[in-house]
Order: structure tokens, then sequence, then C-alpha cells
């Protein structure tokens, strides 16, 4: 469907109507006059809509759409009054992402929403969410939140996005045991205690805290997926347990021992990198590993061991900083017929001299 406003500018809208066989509109609805939107929504009350989309809209007039919705995005409209959702109680998921909302007070009657997304908005309070026990996705990234309290009520939650917020305690989250995917990054978490009882989370990001202690997280053995750079971690004795691990972040950390992850048969990839590393050990090199060291500058002896010992110094020489290499005290290569690839390891740093 298209329509035009008073200024020729060409209106498309994101719609999907029940009644036909491919029910899909794709589109835009950018600088929607009242005339026009008044049109589309007539239009989308004859065709009984369930979905809606509309993004890149200078203003919206909440109370006129359909209230039969059932999935609604209103995202990048500079939207700061979400008066007039509330006789859209068949909503089951809402976003409202990149406007300007401070007040969600009326969200507290949308008990059947399933999904919320609310990403960077002006949210403080969020106690109008403490009701919606059937939300299973929430995403509250990059507002203004501090306490997350009501939280503690939403058991059925699985997937919790918060990054970028002013989060410094986490013990509402608790008792929201069916979660499997939580982002808390970019906050000012320093104690992570509560997490412990999360058994169920298959993803866990805490990157950009105030962490030191991880010692809870030993208990989460489902994690296949952890981000703990750029905290303050000393010790990662915890990760010993976690075996089902296949990715793992935790550089721009303090850490020197990495022996808690030798027998991590599924980890595929970790990086390090500004750690305050001296000798790493050779499990760093294990075959199914892909060590990334960057701006290590305590780093002065490696350690090469094992079969694969070709394989380990070409991916040593295409990660590591150069200048590191001049800095070595000395490099062990513990194979017969190291000799030569000790010769390629200092080919390439004349080649990449010269480049």
């Amino acid at each position: 469907m298209q329509v035009s406003n008073q200024n020729n500018t060409n209106i498309l809208v994101h719609e999907d109507i029940s009644d036909q066989y491919k029910n899909y509109i794709r589109g835009i609805v950018a600088n929607l006059d009242e005339e026009s939107q008044s049109k589309i929504i007539e239009y989308q009350n004859n065709l009984k809509i369930n979905k809606l989309q509309i993004f890149g809209c200078a203003e919206i007039y909440l109370c006129r759409l359909p209230s039969q919705l059932s999935d609604l995005s209103v995202n990048e409209c500079s939207l700061s009054n979400i008066d007039g959702l509330q006789h859209m109680n068949q909503l089951k998921s809402l976003s409202l992402s990149r406007n300007k909302i401070r007040d969600i007070k009326v969200l507290k009657l949308l008990v059947n929403l399933k999904e919320l997304h609310l990403f960077h908005n002006k949210i403080s309070n969020i106690l109008p969410l403490e009701h919606l026990n059937n939300l299973t996705v929430l995403d509250l990234g990059d507002n203004q939140l501090i306490d997350i309290e009501p939280l503690k009520q939403l058991t059925n939650l699985q997937l919790l996005y918060m990054p970028d917020n002013q989060i410094t305690d986490i013990v509402a989250l608790r008792s929201l045991i069916n979660l499997k995917e939580l982002y808390i990054c970019g906050n000012a978490i320093n104690d992570i205690f509560s997490l412990k009882f999360l058994t169920n989370l298959n993803i866990l990001d805490l990157f950009k805290n105030k962490l030191v202690d991880i010692t809870a997280i030993r208990t989460l053995v489902h994690l296949n997926e952890l981000y703990l750079l750029k905290n303050q971690i000393v010790n990662i004795n915890a990760l010993r347990s976690l075996t089902q691990l296949t990715q793992l972040q935790i550089d721009h950390n303090k850490i020197a021992d990495f022996s808690a992850i030798q027998n991590h048969p599924n980890l595929s990839s970790y990086i390090i990198s500004n750690q305050t590393i001296a000798e790493p050990s050779e499990v760093l090199f294990s075959d199914k590993l892909s060590a990334i060291f960057e701006q290590n500058e305590t780093l002065h002896t490696l350690k090469f061991k094992g079969q694969q010992l070709r394989k380990q110094i070409v991916r040593f020489t295409k990660t590591i900083n150069t200048q590191l290499i001049y800095q070595m005290h000395s490099i062990l290569l513990n194979f017969s017929g190291a000799t030569a690839h000790l010769e390629q390891i200092l080919l390439y740093i004349s080649q990449q001299d010269y480049q």
C-alpha cells in the first residue's frame, strides 16, 4: 500500500494481513502526517491486521492503531508518550526501541506480552513490568536503569538484555531460573553471587563491569558462550567446570594462569589479549584453540609443544604483535625439526618489517 502526504513523500507500511495467502507488505513509514496516518489506519482496520511495523516516523498516534494487533513495532520515531497502547490487550510482541520514552506505566496493562523491546530509551523506572509474567524476551539495553528489583517476578524469562545501564546490584536475577541468555555488559557490577542459581544459562555476557571474583559461575555448567572481557579478574579457576564452553573472551583482565581451561574439549576460540602473562603455558596453543595475543607487554617466554607445532607457530605469527617477538628472552620449541619452523617465524618478522 502506498500513501502520499502533503509533501509528496511516499509512505509504505509493514503489515501482516491474516486473511490473505501472502500477507506481508514491506516498507517504511516516514514523515507521516495526521491525514495520511488516518488513511492508513482505516485501511488496516478493514484488513484485520495482526502485525504492524512503523519506523522513522516523526509523529505517531498510538490510540488510532488497530486494537487487534498481536505484534507491533514503533522504532526510531522519537516517541516519548506511549499512552494509547492500553487498548491493545492482544499484543504478544511489542518493540519501542530507539525512542525517547521515560514513562512506561501503561505497559502494566499488556499482560499477554511475551516479547518486549525497549532498547535505547530514557527509562529508569521498570516497576510497571513486574506483573508481565508471560514475558520470555525482555530488552532493556541502553537505558538509565539502576534498580532492577521488579524483574524478580518474571520467572518465565528466557532472554534478558540489559547492557549499558547503571546497574550495580543483580540480586533480583537469582529467581530467573529459566534464563538461557543474559546480557548485562557495560554496567558497574562487582558481585555476581546471584548468578550461581541460573544453571540453565547458555550465554552469559559480563563484558565491561567491575568483576574481580567470578567463583559464582562455576555452577553454570551449561554455558556455551562466556564474555568476561574488560574486568579486573585475576583467577579463572571457576571456569574449570564449564566444559561445554565453545566461545570464551577474557581479554583485558589480570589473568596469568590459564590452566583452568586446559581440558575443555569444545572450546574452539578464546581471546586473552591485554593480560599480565609472562610465560603462557602450551595449553594456550592447543590444536583446538585459536589464541589471540595483543599488547601483552610482560610476555618474555613462549613454549611450544606437541604434534601440531607448525600450525601453532603459523597461528602465533598471524596474531601477535611483531614488536613482542623482539622483546622475547627466549622461544622454546620442544619438537624435532623445530629449527625450520623457527626460520619461518624470523622470515615472517622480516617480511612484516618491510611492508
